[in-house]
């Protein structure tokens, strides 16, 4: 399992591309495409979204993709990651997480660490 990228809204970054940046769409995909590369058939990737805080989301809760709510609030648009990632070979192997934190973090237990 891996996180991919933790709260990828405490550094600023968005769904699209800004300041001659990449945005989460580009920096998901890319990296989910260089890991299935060298694992094609391994790993669960954890994505967290972005952009949405105007809407009164947490840090990694930016998933919102109705166009509508979208276009009202002035959020980041998920939607060409998630038109893109459709046609990858790993999309059943995607999940939207909200941020994974291991059991130890939990229950005191280290069954499981991604952090």
């Amino acid at each position: 399992m891996q996180d991919v990228m933790n709260e990828p809204d405490s550094m600023g970054i968005k769904w699209e591309p800004q300041n001659n940046y990449p945005g989460a769409r580009d920096l998901y995909l890319q990296t989910l495409d260089a890991l299935n590369n060298m694992s094609p058939d391994g790993w669960l990737y954890f994505l967290e979204g972005t952009g949405q805080n105007n809407f009164g989301l947490n840090w990694g809760n930016g998933l919102i993709s109705d166009v509508n709510i979208i276009k009202k609030y002035g959020l980041s648009d998920p939607n060409y990651f998630f038109q893109q990632l459709l046609t990858k070979p790993y999309v059943n192997r995607v999940s939207e997480a909200l941020g994974f934190y291991s059991i130890k973090l939990c229950s005191g237990l280290t069954a499981l660490e991604t952090r």
